[in-house]
């Protein structure tokens, strides 16, 4: 596996940037590319990033490429992957 360091100063934040603590705790975690968070959620890449696009998946966009180059962190991964889903709120209702 290829570790690629990703600078945050290019990071534009899809959702408000962590603030406190959380945001040194945040630089030093390992960064997942859509192939690979894809993996992890076992979907396609083009699955992680339509959700990171519509806001269901916290993601990371490099800024300065022609095309958004996304990152994703596990714990955002596991976080989706732990909150409720669309069948579970239906059937509380």
């Amino acid at each position: 596996m290829v570790h690629h360091h990703v600078d945050s100063s290019k990071l534009e934040w899809a959702s408000a940037p962590p603030a406190g603590p959380d945001l040194m705790e945040n630089q030093n975690s390992h960064w997942l590319t859509a192939k690979e968070a894809a993996g992890y959620l076992k979907v396609e890449p083009r699955t992680v990033l339509l959700w990171a696009r519509q806001g269901k998946l916290k993601g990371f966009a490099l800024s300065g490429a022609k095309r958004h180059v996304w990152r994703f962190q596990h714990i955002d991964l596991d976080a989706m992957l732990t909150s409720p889903s669309v069948a579970m709120n239906r059937r509380t209702q």
